[in-house]
Formats: structure tokens, C-alpha cells, sequence
């Protein structure tokens, strides 16, 4: 792998595993022929780009007016990604860390449904860069508060001309 040590001579195979240099990034690989007279080729080589490293992402979830809040369990999704190398390609979601969407194409917005129900909600969220690496579990959280505030007012009867203490 660094063109000045060779491993032994083996017999000729049209594959060849082998170890490539430690960290991620551009790998050369180099080869030499011999042939039935004892003769060397000279040598010839091939780069790959090794990319172990996952994509690593956020998101973010809005409501109708702001994010961090909504009214309806139909919101919008906002994930960011980045990878190293071959970038970001497919992406997926889950409500409960369980149940998955099918992988689609990376989009830097999705309309997604929460789960019913008042509360913290939790959205979870992969993404997958072009080597097939799968990021570590990405999470956001909204409020969901589909409950409509109302206020009454009572102060006792009558018509006042100074202040008065109204109960709310």
C-alpha cells in the first residue's frame, strides 16, 4: 500500500483482499506482474476513497408559526446533514423508535405526522451517506398542545367608576 514494501509473491488471482492504510480517506492500492521468464511489470495502482465514518445530522421540528411548538400533530421537519466524503443521501423517520419509514431520497424538508395526544413529542431521524453508512440516532422534540386556552372572566354585578379586582 505505500509502493516501496511488497508482500511475498503469490499466484496470479483476479481478486486480491487486502489492508488498507488506518483512517478514512484516499487509499492508493499498488500491484506488479511477474511473469514465467522471472520478469517484474512495472508497478500499477488504483485509489479508492474509504469512508467508515457515519453522517452526523439535526433536526428540527416546526408548527404552523414557530418551531419547538404546534397546535397540530402535522408537522414540518427540518433535518441538516453533513458527511465527510460521499455526502448524504436517503433518510428516515420514526415516531417511536421502532416503527420506521421506508428510506427516501435526503431533502432538507419533510411534512410528517406526530403521534396524537398532548405532550412532548419525539421524532426520531437517521440519515445514510452515499457509502451506505448510517448516522448514530438523531432525535427532536416539539410540543404538541392541541388544547384551545379560553379565559372567563367574573366581577361581581353592578357599574364602577374606580378599580375593581376581576377573577380570571
Amino acid at each position: 500500500n505505500d509502493n516501496a514494501n511488497w508482500s511475498a509473491p503469490e499466484s496470479y488471482a483476479s481478486t486480491k483482499a487486502c489492508a488498507l492504510t488506518t483512517g478514512d480517506g484516499t487509499k492508493t492500492v499498488y500491484v506488479k506482474y511477474k511473469d514465467g521468464a522471472n520478469y517484474w511489470s512495472s508497478q500499477s495502482n488504483d485509489t479508492i476513497m474509504l469512508d467508515t465514518t457515519p453522517p452526523v445530522g439535526s433536526i428540527s421540528i416546526c408548527g404552523e408559526t414557530r418551531c419547538g411548538y404546534t397546535k397540530n400533530i402535522n408537522v414540518t421537519l427540518w433535518p441538516a446533514c453533513y458527511d465527510y466524503s460521499s455526502g448524504c443521501t436517503q433518510m428516515k423517520f420514526s415516531n417511536d423508535n421502532i416503527n420506521w419509514s421506508t428510506s427516501e431520497t435526503f431533502a432538507s424538508g419533510k411534512f410528517w405526522t406526530l403521534l396524537s395526544g398532548d405532550g412532548i413529542k419525539v421524532v426520531y431521524y437517521k440519515v445514510k451517506d452515499g457509502d451506505d453508512n448510517w448516522s448514530d440516532l438523531l432525535l427532536g422534540g416539539v410540543v404538541l398542545d392541541t388544547i384551545a386556552q379560553s379565559t372567563t372572566a367574573s366581577t361581581p354585578g353592578g357599574i364602577y367608576n374606580t378599580a375593581t379586582v376581576a377573577t380570571l
